[in-house]
């Protein structure tokens, strides 16, 4: 029994850490996220992310300004586009269902 329970505390402390270093967060820069707040049309709002990862959306994209960060955009068709550093994109109100943001600057923006 104390085995047992000397795995699940290892296990849970890996995990922990592996949660902990996921995600890089700059304060000094940030990716803007511009989206339609009814279907492709409307009013223009915007989000805002400064740490790396995966953000999750339901929304009709207007366009990402990235900031220092370089990533992909992933639509709920299925496609995808990639963002670079500093360079805005526009998204032609695809609905966007993901936004990755890279912790390296990503392949393509090399």
């Amino acid at each position: 029994m104390g085995a047992a329970l000397s795995i699940g505390v290892a296990v849970t402390s890996t995990a922990a850490s592996a949660s902990q270093s996921a995600a890089v967060c700059s304060p000094d820069s940030r990716l803007q996220y511009d989206y339609y707040n009814s279907g492709s049309g409307g009013t223009v709002l915007s989000k805002w992310y400064n740490c790396t990862g995966s953000h999750s959306q339901s929304t009709y994209g207007y366009r990402i300004k990235p900031g220092g960060y370089s990533g992909y955009v992933y639509y709920s068709n299925g496609g995808s586009d990639y963002f670079c550093d500093y360079r805005d994109i526009y998204l032609g109100a695809k609905k966007v269902s993901r936004i990755y943001m890279a912790p390296a600057k990503i392949e393509e923006c090399s």
